[in-house]
C-alpha cells in the first residue's frame, strides 16, 4: 500500500514528500484525477491545501467529499493553511485528520500516523462484518470494539455494551484463537492502546488519553512495554516508526487470528 501525496504545486510536493514516513512507498502528484484513481490501492491520501500553492482554483472540500463517499474507510489527511477551510472541513468531517499547514512537517506526520492507524481499525471492522467464519455474537462484538470511541476498556464493559454473556465471548474467541496464545482481553487491549496513541499523535498527554479511555498512564506503559516501547513515546513528535510498530503488531498478533484459516 502506498501513500498519495497531492498537491497543485510542484515545489510544495517536493517539500512535503520529506514530512512524510519512510515505511511505505509515497505518489507525488499534482493531478487530482491521478490521485483519485491511486487512491483505491493507497493507505493515505495527503491533500496539501495551500494559498499559495494555487490551491484556491482547486475546490478542496468538494474533492475530499467525493474521496470520501468513493472510500469510507481510506485515511485523508489535509495539510491547510487557512484557518476558515479547516473549520469548513471540520464541519463535514471528510478529513481523518486536519493539520495545521504551519505547524511544520513532524506535524504533518503525526496526523499522517494518526490517520493511518485510524484507517486499520475501520478496515478491519469492515472486514470482520463480511467474515462468514467469526460467529455471530464475536463478530459483532469485535464490529462494536473496533469503531466505538473511546471502546469498550474491558471484556466485561465489551460484554455489557453489546448485550452478550462474557462466557459466549470467551468460548467464541477461544475456538477461534485456539493455540495463538492471544486472549480475548489482548484485543481489548490492543485497541485501547491504539486509540491512545492517535489521541497522543494529536496532542493530547499520555495521562490525558488513558482517562479519556477508562485506563490509567500505567496501563498504558505497561502495554507499550509488553510490546517493547518504554517509555512511552512522543507520538505528537512525528514518532511513525513507533505508530508503524503497533500497528504491525495488532495486525500479526490480533488480525492475524481473526483471519485464520
Amino acid at each position: 500500500m502506498t501513500i498519495v501525496l497531492f498537491a497543485t504545486s510542484g515545489d510544495v510536493l517536493q517539500a512535503y514528500r520529506r514530512c512524510l514516513p519512510l515505511d511505505v512507498p509515497v505518489m507525488a502528484t499534482s493531478s487530482w484525477p491521478m490521485t483519485r484513481a491511486a487512491a483505491a490501492a493507497a493507505e493515505c491520501v495527503v491533500v496539501v491545501a495551500l494559498d499559495r500553492s494555487g490551491a484556491e482554483h482547486f475546490d478542496v472540500r468538494r474533492a475530499l467529499a467525493a474521496l470520501r463517499a468513493e472510500h469510507p474507510s481510506l485515511a485523508i489527511v489535509c495539510a491547510a493553511e487557512g484557518a476558515a477551510l479547516r473549520r469548513a472541513l471540520a464541519g463535514d468531517g471528510t478529513a481523518s485528520e486536519l493539520v495545521r499547514a504551519a505547524d511544520g512537517p513532524l506535524a504533518l506526520r503525526a496526523g499522517v500516523e494518526s490517520a493511518r492507524t485510524l484507517a486499520l481499525l475501520a478496515r478491519s471492522a469492515s472486514r470482520v462484518r463480511e467474515a462468514r467464519a467469526l460467529g455471530g455474537a464475536l463478530s459483532a462484538a469485535l464490529v462494536h470494539l473496533l469503531t466505538r470511541d473511546p471502546p469498550p476498556p474491558t471484556v466485561n464493559a465489551l460484554s455489557e455494551a453489546t448485550g452478550v454473556h462474557r462466557r459466549t465471548l470467551w468460548y467464541q474467541w477461544v475456538r477461534r484463537a485456539r493455540g495463538a496464545g492471544v486472549r480475548l482481553e489482548d484485543v481489548v487491549s490492543w485497541v485501547i492502546l491504539l486509540r491512545a496513541c492517535v489521541r497522543r499523535a494529536r496532542g493530547t498527554p499520555w495521562t490525558a488519553a488513558a482517562r479519556e479511555l477508562g485506563v490509567d498512564r500505567k496501563t498504558l506503559a505497561r502495554l507499550a512495554a509488553r510490546y517493547g516501547v518504554a517509555p512511552l513515546p512522543d507520538l505528537a513528535g512525528g514518532q511513525g516508526d513507533v505508530h508503524g510498530q503497533f500497528r504491525r503488531a495488532f495486525a500479526e498478533k490480533v488480525l492475524g487470528v481473526v483471519w485464520r484459516g
